[in-house]
């Protein structure tokens, strides 16, 4: 995928959304890991 690609599945979405994420907790020196999803709710 490019840079202003539209993604075409939904688990692109969220790689992009995880990796921007880890870009962002890098540039602001954050020490935790920030780039991650809760586990999905259950019925």
């Amino acid at each position: 995928m490019f840079i202003g690609e539209e993604p075409k599945t939904l688990e692109e979405c969220f790689d992009r959304l995880k990796k921007g994420c880890q870009r962002l907790s890098d540039e602001c020196g954050y020490s935790d890991d920030y780039s991650f999803f809760n586990e999905p709710a259950t019925d």
